[in-house]
């Protein structure tokens, strides 16, 4: 009768190997590239921020300016500073959101 030789390889050991090194991969391809980019977010987040309350002040200061300042806009016509407030808003959205696509596109052709 033949007796059975074991393998040098332990499966214990290969797949704790395998799950250390698929760990390695994922953390270098998803964690590590995070980590580098965590000044960048930071900075967004904080700009998004300060950017949208700025936004916010302005169209504020406009609803308020021609509801104080401006007499077409009294009586029948009271919503209407409301409206040019929004439309502005919606305005500079769009500007913004222009721009971005913008900066991605000549970004995306700048490498390929």
């Amino acid at each position: 009768m033949a007796e059975i030789r074991s393998t040098d390889a332990d499966p214990k050991q290969t797949f704790a190997e395998i799950k250390d090194m698929v760990t390695a991969y994922a953390k270098q391809e998803t964690v590590d590239p995070l980590k580098a980019l965590g000044g960048w977010i930071m900075w967004g987040i904080v700009g998004a921020i300060f950017l949208t309350v700025g936004a916010f002040l302005v169209g504020l200061g406009a609803l308020r300016y021609m509801q104080t300042e401006i007499s077409a806009f009294e009586g029948n016509w009271s919503f209407a500073p409301y409206l040019v407030t929004f439309a502005m808003l919606v305005f500079f959205i769009g500007v913004a959101g222009f721009q971005m696509k913008r900066s991605i596109d000549i970004s995306e052709s700048d490498h390929s």
